[in-house]
């Protein structure tokens, strides 16, 4: 189908086809297996010898199934022994992170912002009732924008030259919008980080 998204193709299984490894619980390759938290998903008669299926997502292994295909496999073409090791070294060295954090220290960046994120989203609730509780009007509101776009740190580094004067002229083009975002008492310093977007 012509909407078919080859991306999501394949899985996190790996096939593993090596001549040292035998199909019993002893086996080194299995016993390291376990080691490392793998646990045995039996299906069916396994019986090839050579044969196995790793998931390292899940974690599960399956001894292969002569003639059978048991699931997508990574690379679609069986890998060996060493291979494989190597290829789930890489894998655990992320192990535990999210998405596109690589170290130790961002991990626990990304920790502490999430144990914190709570709290600043109840400031953030707090600051936002206090400031609507004055009953601002829209041009007051509107000043506050402008003078949060002059002491946003982006602006001040690469538009210094951007006057308050121009910022409420550049408002006037947009008014429908902010009158909007005023309405549904979005915050002055949230509307400035929008700023660019707004105004395109």
């Amino acid at each position: 189908m012509a909407g078919d998204r080859k991306l999501t193709e394949g899985a996190a299984t790996f096939y593993i086809y090596d001549n040292d490894l035998f199909h019993r619980d002893d086996d080194p390759f299995i016993l390291w297996l376990k080691s490392e938290g793998f646990k045995l998903e039996p299906f069916g008669h396994g019986n090839a010898e050579h044969a196995l299926y790793v998931n390292i997502n899940s974690k599960v292994y399956t001894w292969g199934m002569a003639g059978v295909g048991l699931s997508p496999i990574v690379g679609n073409h069986a890998i060996h022994i060493d291979e494989f090791k190597e290829i789930y070294g890489i894998f655990k060295k992320y192990s535990g992170f999210i998405g596109c954090i690589y170290t130790e220290e961002e991990q626990k960046k990304y920790d502490e912002f999430q144990r914190m994120k709570p709290i600043y989203e109840e400031r953030a609730e707090k600051a936002k009732k206090e400031y609507f509780d004055r009953n601002p009007s829209y041009e007051e509101w509107l000043n506050d924008v402008a003078d949060s776009i002059l002491t946003d740190p982006w602006y001040q580094e690469h538009r210094p030259d951007y006057t308050k004067e121009e910022i409420l002229n550049d408002a006037k083009y947009c008014e429908y919008f902010l009158k909007v975002y005023y309405k549904q008492q979005d915050m002055p310093g949230q509307i400035a980080a929008e700023w660019g977007i707004i105004t395109m």
